[in-house]
């Protein structure tokens, strides 16, 4: 982070989960790519996972992100990219024979 005293950016980390999952629907039909990428996906994912301290689908921790400032609480702008990660992992995971547990704990409380 440029600015402040946060660790990572929590939009450019869920970001890169949605690109992935984008990469891979277009280009990586063998899931050779996703295979090489698969545990740090899942790793990142479990990171942002643990911010959500009451497991109800929505980030109210300091949101340090690539706009240099910390949100605070819900909000669209890092609650949209948080249930479009848990989707498009949730998809990877299927794809990677792991949909069993993390599909089912990390998003189908919050996609229903």
């Amino acid at each position: 982070m440029r600015f402040g005293t946060g660790g990572w950016a929590i939009d450019g980390a869920l970001a890169e989960i949605i690109k992935t999952l984008l990469v891979v629907q277009q280009s990586d039909p063998t899931l050779s790519f996703l295979g090489t990428v698969w545990a740090n996906v899942k790793a990142q994912m479990d990171s942002i996972v643990a911010l959500d301290t009451k497991a109800d689908g929505v980030l109210t921790c300091d949101q340090f992100n690539t706009y240099d400032t910390a949100m605070s609480g819900s909000n669209t702008f890092i609650g949209s990219y948080y249930v479009a990660g848990l989707r498009s992992c949730a998809v990877m995971a299927g794809w990677m024979g792991d949909d069993g547990e993390r599909a089912s704990e990390q998003t189908q409380p919050y996609l229903n």
